[in-house]
């Protein structure tokens, strides 16, 4: 992009117009003049091959990359807000550590489609929703001024488009992006071996026999067998006794104030595996609880969603451990297959889940129950070591997943500026490792070529 805003006046931007500061997590919108601008990103953006494209939309990406400035330009900008707790020292240590090269590098999707019947363009910078066209959520709101940033992004994107019609635009990224903002794959072995405090990370709170015993199961697994004879029935005291085994193997105990709280609120009648699962479950039961204890239809009818005793509250009775995303929850689901009859089913395809959804299905098998393990192909070979890990720019934010453009290769992955990575000086020799994926090609359009 143009030098005439340098990167951390950028992100000061991009905080404050974040989806998730502003009513209905949605972009403000925005002046007639900025929508001008927005539009014209769009139409700059046409006269070169869609990134991707379906019967749904259209989408652009491409990068740009902007100057950092100086550290004392940096400070000099936040010298108002310097106080007790927030003082020069650490302005300048943030500066540092946010922006540790001259260049920072910003990827860029645009996004051309029609709601309802009408023409939608929503703008993205590094994964933060910074712009639409218009939104009914968001119309009663005050109009934001965004000409400064996105006449920026307007002018990169002119760019990208010029550099793809010459031809250069991949040259371009090659000499203009550094590979601590590039995606790539390592394979997961090597990582660890390199940086083996990752190893100890992803089993702690394991044992070493619960390990052999998984990967000794791992075929199976695989296959979906769910290694005990299904059952024929399931009752909620079945289900809440399979949950207290999976929650009593990874070492959740009972928490009384949650349970006795939520007993009396509900007027429910206790049992050591209802105060278990009470004392980590998400809450929105749906009237699980309520349930008879050894009703084999009223539990049928439930995982239905139909009978007396189903309500709709929240909708999340499997979640047995939660979390604060859903993404890092732990979910024991109820399954029926037709003919053979009832089992258990783990989720935990989040890395972070992965070693308590093991606990799991140990624990219930070792009791003689059936279990399945889902995403078992996602799992398994963050144990076996025999897929790859995803290399991501250090400006990602990896709490829900790797993002879309690695998902096809890894599901979960790494950054750069991982105080981990920072802390095993093993930087430079992962870097030798990755194999770096191309970024996406700007292909100019048919009879715009320069």
């Amino acid at each position: 992009m143009p030098n005439q805003i340098t990167a951390p006046e950028i992100d000061n931007w991009l905080f404050q117009c974040g989806a998730d500061r502003n009513p209905g997590h949605q972009p403000l919108p925005l002046t007639p003049e900025s929508l001008a601008v927005l539009t014209e990103i769009g139409n700059t953006l046409e006269t070169v091959i869609p990134t991707k494209s379906d019967a749904f939309d259209r989408r652009w990406e491409w990068v740009s990359t902007a100057p950092c400035g100086t550290e004392q330009a940096y400070v000099d900008a936040r010298k108002d807000s310097f106080c007790g707790d927030y003082t020069e020292q650490d302005a300048r240590e943030n500066f540092r550590w946010e922006y540790p090269r001259p260049v920072k590098t910003y990827r860029m999707t645009y996004i051309r489609t029609a709601v309802r019947g009408e023409p939608y363009d929503a703008l993205f910078m590094n994964s933060d929703f910074v712009a639409e066209t218009h939104n009914p959520q968001t119309e009663a709101y005050r109009r934001a001024d965004m000409r400064p940033l996105l006449s920026l992004v307007l002018a990169g994107a002119k760019e990208a488009a010029g550099r793809a019609m010459a031809g250069t635009y991949q040259t371009w990224i090659d000499a203009a992006v550094p590979k601590e903002e590039r995606y790539g794959l390592i394979s997961r072995h090597t990582l660890r071996n390199l940086v083996p405090a990752l190893r100890q990370r992803f089993y702690e709170g394991t044992s070493d026999g619960d390990v052999r015993e998984f990967l000794s199961l791992k075929d199976r697994i695989l296959a979906g067998d769910p290694m005990a004879p299904y059952l024929p029935s399931m009752t909620q005291r079945q289900y809440l006794h399979a949950a207290a085994l999976c929650l009593q193997a990874s070492g959740c105990g009972p928490r009384d104030r949650y349970a006795h709280a939520a007993a009396e609120r509900d007027g429910l009648r206790l049992t050591d595996d209802m105060v278990l699962y009470l004392s980590h479950a998400d809450g929105r039961d749906d009237g699980l609880c309520r349930l008879p204890e050894n009703d084999p239809d009223a539990f049928r009818d439930f995982c239905g969603r139909k009978g007396k005793y189903r309500n709709s509250f929240g909708g999340h009775p499997w979640e047995i451990r939660t979390s604060m995303s859903i993404e890092h929850s732990m979910h024991l689901y109820p399954a029926r297959k037709d003919g053979s009859g009832w089992c258990f089913a783990v989720s935990g395809k989040a890395y972070t889940s992965s070693a308590e959804a093991m606990q799991y299905v140990l624990a219930l098998r070792r009791a003689g129950l059936p279990v399945i393990l889902m995403d078992a192909e996602t799992i398994v070979p963050r144990f076996t070591e025999e897929d790859d890990a995803a290399v991501c720019p250090e400006t990602d934010t990896l709490w829900y997943g790797v993002p879309e453009r690695v998902r096809p290769y890894a599901n979960d992955g790494i950054t750069l500026a991982d105080d981990i990575i920072e802390e095993s000086g093993k930087k430079e020799e992962i870097m030798a490792k990755v194999r770096w994926l191309p970024e996406p090609a700007l292909i100019p359009a048919e009879g715009t070529h320069a």
